[in-house]
């Protein structure tokens, strides 16, 4: 039998007209999220411009996939819900805005958000447990290093876990009324959670405890709030540190406490 003569030629890197998509989501989120709403991620990954926006409709990101509307809308929905996309509404006629965000920004894959996933969009929790554990699995036994490298990370979660209290205890200096409520409010842990992400428990300490006390929180409260909470210092913490810096500029007392945020 004759052998069949195939000739290709393979990707040229070289061609702009491309999109990226993070590793991270095809690696870890997707499994979890389901096909359509990897589908929709691509289709606002490939509309998106420099600024990471982008505003392709409904309908049409239907039509590119080839799916009804309201799969659209929910997979959107899903992606709202682990912060990768922030969607806006703008203008008369109230356009959506899509926005791709960080990855630092994305919920981290943990058995308590996934409960939460489970129960807002109606998904058997227990298989997303067999996934989360499929997941976990086949990223620690990838290679010798990559073990080394997740027992790490096991070990840092865990301390997380552990600094919750320690992290909320810290809100005494500035709430010194309410911060007992909240360590067994679910909000508020995760919020101290979160917090831990994204900086590291001796900076954390020395911004709450020395540095929120000398400037004038409660600006920074909701309306329906009195107290400052780890969510509020979580929303706000891009803010307050803007405030910090301006203040570096103001008061040279606080300058070897604000090299440490």
């Amino acid at each position: 039998m004759e052998k069949e003569n195939k000739t290709f030629e393979i990707r040229d890197l070289r061609d702009k007209e491309r999109f990226f998509v993070d590793d991270k989501f095809l690696n870890g989120y997707a499994r979890f999220i389901g096909i359509y709403t990897v589908g929709v991620y691509n289709s606002l990954c490939r509309h998106t411009n420099k600024q990471q926006k982008c505003w392709p409709s409904i309908k049409k990101i239907a039509q590119e996939l080839d799916i009804g509307r309201n799969s659209v809308i929910e997979a959107i929905k899903k992606l709202e819900f682990w912060r990768i996309v922030v969607k806006k509404r703008v203008g008369k006629q109230a356009t959506n805005r899509y926005f791709l965000t960080k990855k630092n920004y994305w919920k981290p894959i943990s058995e308590v958000y996934l409960k939460d996933f489970s129960e807002v969009y109606g998904i058997n929790f227990k298989g997303l447990q067999g996934k989360l554990q499929e997941f976990t699995g086949q990223t620690s036994n990838s290679k010798e290093t990559q073990k080394k490298g997740n027992t790490k990370e096991r070990k840092v979660a865990a301390s997380a876990v552990a600094d919750i209290p320690k992290i909320i205890n810290l809100f005494q200096s500035v709430s010194p009324n309410t911060y007992k409520d909240w360590f067994n409010n679910t909000t508020e842990r995760k919020a101290a959670a979160e917090l831990l992400e994204k900086m590291p428990f001796e900076k954390l300490e020395v911004l709450i405890v020395q540095i929120l006390p000398q400037l004038n929180v409660l600006s920074y409260v909701g309306k329906d709030s009195k107290a400052f909470k780890p969510s509020e210092l979580l929303r706000n913490l891009d803010k307050i540190i803007s405030k910090i810096k301006e203040l570096q500029i103001k008061r040279s007392g606080l300058n070897k406490k604000i090299e440490m945020v």
